[in-house]
This record gives C-alpha cells, sequence and structure tokens, in this order.
C-alpha cells in the first residue's frame, strides 16, 4: 500500500477582535517614513494663477491723491502668490513692483493713469490684466469778491461786483451773479451791474456769485453788505425870477430823493439885503440905489440827516435912469458833501422897467430886474 506526503504549511491567521460597544481600536507603533533619499513626487501638470479683477480707486483722481488697485487673484492649486504691478502715466511707466498705491503729484484733467497686473505662484506666471482711470475735473475756485463802491452808496450810484476765481485746470470760465436786497434776492438782476436808482435810504445790498469751469461749480461766495446812504436833495431848477416895484422875488423848488419833505433853505452868499426864508424856500431882495451890475447868489437846501447841496446863480441890475437889460441869472448846482448834486443849469429872467420921466424917479432909485 503506497503512503502519501502531506506537506504541511503555517497558516497565519491575523483576527483583529472588536469588543461589543467598544471604542475603534487604536493603531499601534510607528508610521511608514519615506527614505531620506526619496525625491518628492510633482504634480504631473501646474497651473498657472488668475488675476481675476482690478479696480482702481477713486475713478477720477485729482492731482496729489492717493490711487489704490484694489485686486482679486487666485491660483487653482492653492500656492501662495505675488503679485507684480505696473503703474503707468500717459502710456509711460513710472513704477514697477509690489505697490498697489500711487500717488501721482503732476496729474491733469483728462490724463490717463493705468496700472498692469500679474500673479506668479513661482513656477508659472499669469496672463497680464489691465485697468485704466482718466483724471477729473477740479472745481473753479472764487478766491476773492470786491464791491465797488464800497461802504455807502447814493441812490442812482451803480454797484458793481468783482470776483476774482481760479480754476486748477485753466479751463474757461463763466459767472453767475444774485443780487440781494434787504435779504430778499432780486428777480432779474443777473448782471454783475446793479442799478440802485430806485433803492432808498438805508436799503441794504448784497452780491452772491458763483462760478462754472463747464463742468462743476464753485462754491457760493457772499460780498459785504453795502447800505445805501442819505442822498442829498436837490434844486428843481433855477426858479422864475420876478421883478415888482423895484424888488426881486424868486420861489426856489428842491425834491429829495429819499422822500424828505422837511427840507430847508438857506443863504450861502448874496448882496446886502437879499434874503431866504428857511421853509419856503422865498427868496427876497430890494437893491439899493448904488446896487447897479452885477451880483452872485448862492443858496443850499438840506434835509433833516444833514446831506445838502447848493445852487448858485447871477443878478443883474441896471443902473437908475436908463433902460434895464435883461436881469441875467446864471445857476450852477454846487454840492457841499460828497452825495450833493451839481445842477450846471443856466437861465435868463427878464423884467421890465417902469419909471417915470421925471427927475425924482433918479432920486428914489428904484430899479426892476
Amino acid at each position: 500500500m503506497q503512503r502519501g506526503r502531506v506537506r504541511g504549511g503555517v497558516l497565519a491567521v491575523a483576527v483583529f477582535v472588536l469588543a461589543c460597544g467598544g471604542d475603534d481600536p487604536q493603531p499601534s507603533g510607528a508610521p511608514l517614513a519615506r527614505d531620506r533619499g526619496e525625491p518628492v513626487p510633482e504634480r504631473a501638470e501646474n497651473e498657472a494663477p488668475v488675476v481675476e479683477r482690478i479696480v482702481l480707486h477713486p475713478p477720477r483722481p485729482l492731482a496729489g491723491q492717493r490711487i489704490e488697485a484694489r485686486i482679486e487673484a487666485s491660483d487653482p492649486d492653492g500656492d501662495p502668490i505675488r503679485l507684480e504691478l505696473e503703474w503707468r502715466h500717459d502710456g509711460r511707466v513710472i513704477s514697477r513692483g509690489p505697490n498697489a498705491v500711487m500717488t501721482l503729484e503732476q496729474l491733469a484733467k483728462g490724463d490717463e493713469v493705468e496700472v498692469v497686473v500679474t500673479a506668479t505662484d513661482g513656477r508659472d506666471t499669469s496672463a497680464p490684466a489691465h485697468a485704466s482711470v482718466t483724471a477729473g475735473n477740479r472745481d473753479p475756485l472764487i478766491e476773492a469778491l470786491y464791491l465797488a463802491p464800497d461802504g455807502e452808496i447814493a441812490p442812482g450810484q451803480a454797484v458793481t461786483a468783482a470776483p476774482r476765481a481760479l480754476d486748477p485746470d485753466g479751463d474757461p470760465l463763466e459767472y453767475e451773479f444774485v443780487w440781494v436786497l434787504n435779504g430778499q434776492v432780486v428777480r432779474g438782476a443777473e448782471e454783475a451791474a446793479f442799478a440802485t436808482d430806485r433803492l432808498k435810504r438805508g436799503d441794504r445790498l448784497q452780491a452772491r456769485v458763483r462760478v462754472s469751469d463747464g463742468e462743476a461749480f464753485s462754491p457760493i461766495a457772499e460780498s459785504m453788505t453795502l447800505e445805501l446812504a442819505n442822498s442829498a436833495p436837490r434844486f428843481k431848477g433855477l426858479p422864475e425870477i420876478a421883478a415888482t416895484e423895484g424888488a426881486f422875488h424868486a420861489d426856489l423848488e428842491a425834491q429829495d430823493p429819499d422822500g424828505d419833505h422837511s427840507l430847508r433853505f438857506r443863504l450861502i452868499e448874496g448882496p446886502p439885503g437879499l434874503t431866504v426864508d428857511a421853509v419856503s424856500g422865498r427868496v427876497s431882495w430890494r437893491p439899493g440905489a448904488d446896487a447897479a451890475g452885477t451880483h452872485a447868489v448862492e443858496v443850499a437846501v438840506g434835509d433833516s440827516f444833514g446831506a445838502e447841496s447848493a445852487m448858485r446863480f447871477e443878478l443883474t441890475v441896471a443902473g437908475a435912469g436908463a433902460a434895464a437889460p435883461p436881469a441875467k441869472a446864471d445857476a450852477s448846482d454846487d454840492g457841499e458833501e460828497s452825495d450833493e448834486s451839481e445842477a450846471g443849469e443856466e437861465a435868463d429872467a427878464t423884467e421890465k422897467e417902469e419909471s417915470e420921466e421925471s427927475e425924482e424917479s433918479e432920486e428914489t432909485g428904484e430899479s426892476e430886474a
């Protein structure tokens, strides 16, 4: 009977037993370590980073203003990236490096500021991305505003606003004028000059001005406030001179631009015996026998505020016993204050002398002019 050969083998069985309701088993032993000489495996392909978005702020920069590049970039492989920025001013490169902020002192209206950005992960570089802005307009400014004349003004005296403005960009400027009378805007008064002929004593006048360069307005500038001064009364003209029974008579008439009615007349210069009634303005004169010739007369009229104007004229008396020539009265209005009027009128007053053809008429000395 033939006997078979059994080869036995060793069967190693590793059994991991999980205890019912117990914790997960903890691995034992030290972790496997790569040999020091073994190279690090590289990715089959590296992807370059991407510059996704660039925003330049502010969108309309001005000279001396900080321009900031706000950049969004990423790397598909999660690698750290580094940004490189190239700044250009009107196409000319002015800076290269990582600086994301730029300040240009010599930046004029309309100039272009551009930035070119690339990102690198150390192995590959992104495609360049561009962003640009255009330098904005700078607002004009009124440096000073003058009124001429300054101080008090008289009715009828035009007032002119004279602003001095500056535009940093050198743009042509246009002015807008507004006049304010006693706190109220005067409609239709939009010129540099303002007529005051309809104003009265005590009115307050101010100018408001702004300037435009076509894109923006300056802040509104306000002038000083002018107050309308008291205006002197004026003679209406040379009065009609009448001669009756050897005496001259005339009634002075005057009017006040401010509406004052308490006017007073006075004599400044005249021949002996000539009088002027202070209230009525009645001029009276009876020339003596020796009064033949030309006599200067100056009268004045004033209001209750002290403003006064004057008028000059001449009276001519013919000699006794002869036919009298026309009595001449040349008038001129002389102001004693800066606001007083000047008249330059001439008038002739004529009268006929009635004399008796006797020797007694010469002794009485009566003459009419």
